[in-house]
């Protein structure tokens, strides 16, 4: 691990090389994170710790040929690791590892998200995967087609599809109007699932919701639905998901959702870039504050498995210093029932985080 990690710094501090049509250029993930947690059950106390320790280097050939490979040295491991072609008119081919495309919440880059943590339906969602990718880029609309196995680090072996398409119906000056589609099915080989989402604190030690492992799992199929408008310094933004398992003697649904608002109450306009939501830009005159409330729903509960249920309400302050530093406050109040045992714990949790 030592000697990954130090890799990874060296190449992360290297200094931009550019030789012919080649570029090289670091990248930086670097989140600590302060919370305090309260509840009435079982109360985790407080946190103090790094979040994320992201180094990466990006190699660019001209327009065509990008290679991308970051490790996390907090959860020692490799992140992103792919290699992307741009084939011309908007057709792209990318392999290696990187997320599946499904749950515009999780496909939002770590560093600009509007609350510190996604919404707790993430926990449907696939994160990075290895395997590879068609996508097609038109100024409106987007449509990507990914087959997986496992990840970098030999878990979630088996096979998997995905298809996402996002559509703009509207999009001027001011603004856009967003809608998205998804659908995944994948086939473990270990023939086991688990759902269990954090309460929206990433370092917090427990969960309030689990499924626990279900056994003798043949296949998984996901759907999610996406929409997000921008008008101006206004951002609003909702998603479903849902994971329907088959398995022998029952299956099993979950699903959940969110919705979002956000306001940039100095001129600045969330950005958008590819079918993902981007980071505040726009020439605003006031410093770049954005203020951000959510609703999420989580329902683990269904037939024979009592996962739970979880209901959170959170509200955040991000003060975004310049391009590369930004301070967090959110505070996360929670509502969840789990085999007849309610715990509605409250949080409150501090980030500072420099990233490029």
């Amino acid at each position: 691990m030592r000697r990954a990690l130090t890799t990874a710094v060296l190449l992360c501090l290297a200094a931009p090389a550019v030789a012919d049509d080649w570029s090289l250029s670091p990248g930086l993930n670097l989140q600590h994170d302060w919370l305090q947690y309260r509840s009435d059950r079982v109360d985790l106390g407080d946190a103090d710790e790094i979040r994320r320790a992201r180094f990466a280097l990006t190699a660019k050939y001209g327009k065509t040929l990008e290679l991308k490979a970051e490790y996390d040295a907090k959860a020692t491991i490799w992140t992103d690791a792919f290699a992307r072609w741009n084939l011309g008119g908007g057709h792209a081919l990318r392999a290696g590892q990187f997320k599946v495309p499904i749950y515009l919440d999780e496909l939002t880059s770590d560093k600009v998200t509007l609350l510190m943590e996604q919404s707790a339906p993430t926990a449907f969602a696939l994160g990075r995967r290895l395997g590879a990718e068609y996508a097609y880029l038109a100024p409106r609309w987007t449509v990507s087609a990914m087959v997986f196995g496992q990840n970098l680090q030999g878990l979630n072996d088996g096979e998997g599809y995905a298809l996402r398409g996002t559509w703009l119906p509207r999009q001027d000056a001011d603004g856009f109007l967003h809608l998205g589609a998804a659908l995944v099915t994948e086939s473990p080989d270990a023939g086991t699932a688990r759902f269990a989402p954090r309460p929206e604190a990433g370092i917090a030690a427990g969960r309030l919701v689990d499924t626990g492992t279900l056994r003798d799992v043949d296949r998984i199929d996901r759907l999610g639905l996406e929409a997000a408008w921008v008008r101006g310094p206004w951002l609003v933004q909702s998603e479903y998901i849902t994971a329907d398992v088959d398995r022998a003697g029952g299956g099993f649904r979950g699903n959940g959702w969110y919705a979002q608002a956000g306001w940039l109450p100095f001129g600045q306009s969330r950005g958008f870039k590819n079918g993902v939501i981007d980071a505040p830009k726009g020439d605003g005159t006031g410093p770049t504050l954005e203020l951000g409330l959510r609703w999420s729903r989580v329902d683990l509960d269904d037939g024979t498995v009592a996962g739970g249920r979880q209901t959170a309400l959170g509200a955040g302050l991000t003060w975004w210093l310049d391009g590369e530093t930004r301070l967090m406050a959110n505070y996360i109040r929670l509502d969840s029932e789990r085999r007849g045992i309610a715990d509605d714990p409250n949080v409150l949790e501090f980030r500072a985080q420099l990233a490029f």
